[in-house]
């Protein structure tokens, strides 16, 4: 018997960019196809159709290349109830370059509030997909989001901000985006250099977010299978700090990787990857769930419909604590480098080019200095974590402060 999933995209994007004072591009792109995905005789098989007519071709394709991909115990999901959830906003569905470049306008308008040289870039997506397979899922749900990432230099000071929505704001949010990027611009002006040492540092949840980029990848159920993780083999294990406690969970309401099932038709549902330091669960999607024997699944990921699908994360939770706004020496509120780190290891060195000392009551601005570290070290030397959780798209967590952190001026 040759089972078949037939999933399929439509998506469009519209993005505006803005530097040295001028609108630089506009983008308008729509895309819409099929990927087929073919089980037979133990085989699975992979293509992909631009148009229906061409999904029959693209199934034998898939046929034909089901030998080369021996999956003995793959099969596609069941039929399933899934949550009902509303992701989809109208007003971004319908809105065009004109519009949108209202909305930009207002960011713009935030950005330069004190004449700093700002760039701005902004953008909406609106998708759809549907899935339907042989073994009796049929689904389809709709997103939407829109988001605003702004830059700005004023003389010497750097300040940054993004921000992404599923749906649209009050227009007064936009005018935030830019403005506290403004804000950061004008505080760090004139920034001092730092004594090399160990420091308990703080990142703010938008730091935060980019140093889980080094952290987030060990609990990819495919690099377990590897064995590439760190934690391959620690599930159960206290390997975090106690403070520490994280969630994947596609089901937030305002989150914009929310969905009702993912990309292979498995029920979305919360999964919790670190509970009170315990490493808990890596994600998995189907094939590779099917490949290590284990029933975990949820998180397959498709990047476009001609995409093989993979693993991916939706909205990450970290649970608040109780660390108070004024602890901490310093406070790192944007960094690069972060994609030059050794996520196998976790080893990292990032460049910090905005953030803040705080000594004798003062708060002064610092730049142009590395952290250095193992970002499961780091975790594990938690000195605490805030109180108030912030909302970054698909991100959403408190400041946390990390003992004993190796700072290099």
């Amino acid at each position: 018997m040759v089972e078949r999933e037939i999933f399929f995209s439509r998506g469009r994007s519209i993005s505006l960019s803005y530097s040295n004072k001028a609108l630089k591009r506009r983008e308008d792109i729509s895309s819409e196809g099929y990927g087929i995905r073919v089980v037979e005789n133990g085989g699975l098989g992979f293509s992909y159709a631009e148009t229906r007519n061409d999904v029959e071709k693209s199934t034998q394709i898939a046929k034909n290349l089901a030998k080369y991909s021996p999956r003995p115990k793959f099969s596609f999901p069941e039929k399933k109830d899934y949550p009902r959830i509303k992701l989809e906003d109208e007003k971004i569905k319908q809105m065009d370059a004109k519009e949108l470049k209202g909305i930009f306008e207002k960011v713009k308008e935030g950005a330069e509030k004190y004449s700093g040289n700002a760039q701005i870039s902004i953008g909406i997506d609106s998708d759809y997909i549907s899935i339907e397979n042989t073994g009796g899922f049929s689904g389809e749900c709709e997103t939407t989001s829109i988001q605003a990432g702004v830059e700005v230099m004023d003389e010497n000071g750097f300040g940054f901000f993004s921000n992404a929505f599923s749906s649209i704001p009050d227009i007064d949010e936009f005018y935030k985006i830019g403005e506290l990027a403004a804000e950061r611009a004008k505080e760090t002006k004139n920034p001092r250099k730092i004594d090399s040492g160990t420091y308990v540092v703080v990142f703010e949840p938008e730091a935060l977010d980019d140093l889980m980029d080094v952290l987030l990848p060990s609990f990819s159920g495919d690099w377990k299978k590897r064995k590439i993780s760190y934690l391959h083999d620690k599930i159960g294990q206290s390997v975090f700090s106690e403070k520490l406690s994280i969630h994947d969970n596609p089901l937030m309401e305002e989150g914009v990787n929310s969905q009702p099932f993912d990309d292979e038709g498995v029920p979305s549902e919360k999964i919790t990857i670190i509970d009170k330091g315990i490493a808990k669960n890596f994600i998995y999607n189907v094939e590779v769930a099917s490949l290590e024997g284990v029933s975990e699944k949820g998180r397959c990921s498709r990047p476009s419909y001609d995409s093989m699908p993979g693993i991916g994360f939706s909205n990450i939770v970290v649970d608040p604590g109780d660390l108070s706004e004024d602890e901490g020496d310093i406070s790192v509120v944007s960094f690069h480098g972060a994609h030059t780190s050794n996520t196998t290891t976790g080893d990292f060195g990032i460049e910090v080019n905005s953030a803040f000392l705080t000594k004798n009551g003062k708060r002064e601005p610092i730049r142009d200095f590395m952290i250095t570290g193992n970002i499961f070290k780091l975790f594990k030397n938690i000195y605490g974590i805030g109180k108030r959780q912030r909302k970054l798209g698909t991100f959403f967590a408190p400041r946390i402060a990390f003992s004993d952190v190796q700072v290099v001026g």
